[in-house]
């Protein structure tokens, strides 16, 4: 059986930059998340999602966060072929936070927020509804999730987990 990690937490990251060679940008992603009332340490989801490659595509998803066009408009987000701000690391990031906060509001859960990040509300509330738990780890060991979903939540939170471990490492 797989031991539930903990929920994200302190000690938080205060500043976590991306650099956007392009524009020559640094972002701190952690304050615009904090700034939306999301944990910094939610920063590694776009780790896990893109390797923090701005320009990274996969199956219709785009930029740092991965969101589909239609979730990406949904959020306020341009996304045509003049332009698409999911590409914009301040825009996209100001997006995600709005997002993974709507998401937590609805759920009350870091891991079955990062699941409906993944899957989809349709998904991860069906599987609430039809096994009548918000707990993740009871919908993981029920199979109530997709495959993909059930593997992506433990990555982002083992993401998570190895940051903090390393910043309470002191330098040789």
């Amino acid at each position: 059986m797989t031991r539930p990690l903990p929920e994200p937490g302190p000690p938080a990251p205060r500043r976590v930059l991306i650099i956007d060679d392009e524009v020559d940008f640094a972002l701190s992603v952690g304050d615009i998340l904090e700034s939306h009332g999301v944990p910094a340490e939610m920063v590694y989801l776009a780790l896990v999602e893109s390797k923090f490659e701005g320009k990274a595509v996969s199956r219709g998803a785009g930029g740092y966060w991965q969101l589909m066009p239609g979730t990406a408009r949904s959020l306020g987000l341009r996304v045509d072929r003049g332009v698409d701000e999911r590409f914009d690391p301040v825009r996209s990031t100001e997006a995600a936070a709005q997002y993974l906060k709507t998401l937590y509001e609805r759920y009350q859960s870091w891991p079955l927020t990062l699941a409906a990040y993944n899957a989809g509300e349709p998904n991860v509330s069906r599987a609430v509804r039809k096994h009548k738990t918000l707990d993740f780890w009871k919908l993981y060991g029920k199979k109530a999730l997709p495959s993909t979903t059930r593997h992506y939540v433990p990555k982002v939170l083992a993401a998570i987990r190895t940051a903090r471990d390393i910043e309470s490492c002191d330098p040789p």
